[in-house]
């Protein structure tokens, strides 16, 4: 399994999160289905894989950034969604799946609406620390 597959384990294993978006925690190439009104819902994204190498070759450390979409018709669903998200994933630290997280940092993050299907959308790129 790769670590963003891991991470949505884990998010899913968290009632706070789960009771807004149950089980709609997916890949971004799946899409968030607005017509069928399948949201609020959180989808994801890797951005960079952030492997550290030194001369002799990849050291077996990732700090892998990824981007977390929060999706919601409601602002402030939407940004309780990503408080509950950098909450959980910044004090991550442990066994995840088997794999050895050091912890999540928020790089960016930003607001966003869409007028034409009225959907709030709260991308948040984290670089996760793991080996």
């Amino acid at each position: 399994m790769s670590i963003k597959t891991d991470i949505r384990q884990y998010l899913l294993s968290i009632p706070a999160i789960t009771n807004i978006v149950g089980t709609r925690i997916k890949p971004m190439h799946l899409g968030v289905d607005v017509e069928g009104k399948k949201v609020p819902a959180i989808t994801y994204l890797q951005l960079s894989p952030g492997r550290y190498y030194s001369h002799s070759g990849h050291s077996g450390l990732s700090h892998p950034v990824i981007q977390f979409s929060c999706w919601s018709y409601s602002f402030d669903e939407c940004e309780e969604l990503v408080n509950l998200l950098i909450e959980h994933l910044e004090g991550l630290k442990g066994n995840v799946s088997g794999r050895t997280v050091g912890g999540g940092f928020v790089n960016n993050q930003k607001d966003l609406y869409d007028p034409n299907t009225k959907l709030y959308h709260i991308p948040v790129d984290m670089e996760i620390f793991h080996n």
